[in-house]
């Protein structure tokens, strides 16, 4: 499953989708403090390629700016039939983790309305949830209330963070490793407290997405 894994992460276009994010550019100085290092979009597909256990997200922007989306969004926002070809290399990836018996899981900060973007997101969610990903929802008053810091992270193997930075327009400035086990203790303490404040995609679909239309 390893090779599977590394093959899937040498090419494809999920990295495409993270180069034109803007992975590949190096994070601002203070970022990168501390023994951190700044990632390249390759470095950064090479932790899944040596994920051994788990993968966790947080999604804590309203929007985020990649250009491998453009069409797909557009033609969700028209009423459009929506074409998700764009999706099925990631969809790959995760597969191949979770049938290797890895656990995917992904908490996403939602507004009350979730913006145009979120709506989006929600309907691709179940194809999502279907490769393996457990994705949840919490809300942006519920994680006020709690005190989140809204920085997107990937945490691997309760060993090593990947911290996203962002700018203002949703571009993706840069990846930052950190590896510090103190300090990824509190990413480990943060997951444990966004899953036990989110509600999984049926309970939110259940209590949200009728309103929605």
């Amino acid at each position: 499953m390893r090779a599977q894994v590394g093959s899937l992460a040498q090419e494809g276009d999920w990295r495409r989708m993270m180069r034109e994010q803007g992975a590949h550019r190096s994070p601002k100085r203070a970022d990168v403090a501390n023994g951190d290092r700044a990632l390249t979009v390759e470095e950064f597909s090479l932790l899944f390629e040596s994920c051994e256990s788990s993968a966790f997200r947080f999604e804590a922007q309203s929007f985020y700016r990649s250009n491998v989306e453009t069409v797909a969004l557009a033609q969700f926002l028209n009423g459009e039939q929506v074409d998700l070809e764009w999706l099925q290399e990631w969809l790959s990836v995760v597969r191949g983790l979770t049938r290797g018996g890895r656990v995917m899981q992904r908490v996403r900060i939602i507004g009350d309305p979730p913006s145009s973007y979120l709506r989006f997101s929600l309907f691709i969610t179940p194809h999502l949830i279907a490769a393996g990903d457990d994705i949840r929802y919490l809300s942006e008053v519920r994680a006020d209330s709690l005190g989140i810091e809204l920085q997107d992270f990937w945490l691997f193997d309760n060993k090593r963070v990947a911290a996203f930075s962002f700018d203002r327009s949703g571009d993706l400035e840069g990846i930052t490793l950190i590896q510090d086990e103190m300090r990824v203790e509190k990413y480990i303490k943060l997951r444990s407290i966004l899953m036990d404040n989110s509600l999984t995609f049926k309970e939110y679909r259940a209590n949200h997405l009728p309103q929605l239309g």
